[in-house]
């Protein structure tokens, strides 16, 4: 049985980065069905606009990209409560908090991130850090 895993923006990040190791393999959890959420999608759209300066419509493209090639989770009012309980929980800020949610509501059993606790697991759901 393979593991059901969602990544957070800052894995997939990577993918348009020039760290060739970081590179490849955010590109492999992307090109593997890889869940993520609407949050994630705004989020990189956010970074790629402001950060990495990229024109709309290469952004538009890199979305629509990874809106072919991952399964994208809603984020319903429901989702947010539940944020907001995981917060006071896990002591995460509601926007991770919100991501684990999105993960855990996805059936996922593994979130990729780069900048949460490695190897804490919230129920379920087990926390990795792909790049060590």
């Amino acid at each position: 049985m393979s593991d059901n895993y969602f990544l957070d923006s800052n894995v997939i990040l990577y993918a348009l980065g020039n760290d060739i190791a970081k590179k490849h393999q955010a590109q492999a959890l992307i090109n593997k069905k890889a869940l993520i959420s609407t949050q994630v999608l705004t989020e990189i759209s956010n970074v790629c606009l402001k950060k990495f300066k990229l024109s709309p419509e290469s952004v538009s493209q890199w979305i629509g990209l990874l809106n072919t090639e991952t399964q994208v989770q809603q984020i319903s009012g429901d989702t947010i409560i539940q944020a907001i309980q995981y917060a006071k929980l896990t002591q995460y800020s509601f926007y991770d908090s919100l991501i684990i949610t999105s993960a855990i509501n996805a059936g996922a059993n593994i979130l990729y991130s780069e900048d949460m606790q490695h190897g804490r697991t919230i129920q379920h759901l087990k926390i990795i850090n792909p790049f060590i």
